[in-house]
């Protein structure tokens, strides 16, 4: 037979606003996930009713130093578009940067646009695996446009209709024809494990 060893658990650091890293004196490799912020939906004054898109997300296993210390950069989430039809805005960037390490980043949703133009997703870089957020979305009945749910991230699906973006990362949703006030998206996020 054999021993089973069971392995410690991991540490969990979860970054919600940019600051800095020092890594721990014994840690010398760690996973990083880093999520764009999502982006706001615009008003609805006479527009068909487009939702927000969603931020991107990097994962990265990298080796760390102990000892330095690794700058990170937290995406805020997009404001919600105001008065006559205004636009979204875009989510921020998230990242993380240090001496001698390849930046990590995510792009935040692009903001959506009252002209009824898509606008396009977040998108990680600089990961072993970069994904791209959810894109901005409408939906019809019969020739009546309904409002969009917001674009989706690494950390949920989008929101519903009318509502402002609630996990990491995920943009906010399309308002209802006349309201002149937009859904905020909501904003990235870093985790760091190990």
């Amino acid at each position: 037979w054999s021993r089973v060893t069971a392995s410690a658990v991991p540490t969990v650091v979860v970054i919600t606003a940019s600051g800095t890293w020092p890594c721990p004196a014994h840690v010398r490799r760690a996973k990083f996930t880093v999520t764009g912020g999502g982006a706001g939906s615009p008003t609805n004054s006479s527009r068909t009713p487009i939702a927000a898109a969603g931020g991107g997300t990097a994962i990265a296993w990298r080796a760390v130093v102990p000892g330095t210390v690794y700058t990170n950069t937290v995406g805020a989430g997009g404001a919600a578009g105001t008065g006559a039809n205004g636009n979204g805005n875009a989510g921020g960037t998230s990242s993380v940067t240090g001496s001698g390490f390849t930046t990590i980043s995510a792009t935040g949703g692009g903001g959506s646009l009252s002209s009824e133009s898509w606008s396009s997703a977040g998108v990680g870089s600089g990961g072993d695996i970069n994904l791209a957020g959810g894109a901005t979305s409408c939906a019809s009945v019969g020739a009546v446009p309904i409002p969009g749910i917001g674009g989706g991230s690494y950390w949920g699906p989008a929101g519903r209709y009318g509502a402002a973006g609630t996990s990491y990362g995920v943009g906010g949703g399309g308002v209802a024809l006349g309201d002149t006030t937009g859904m905020a998206g909501a904003a990235g996020v870093i985790v760091i494990e190990y």
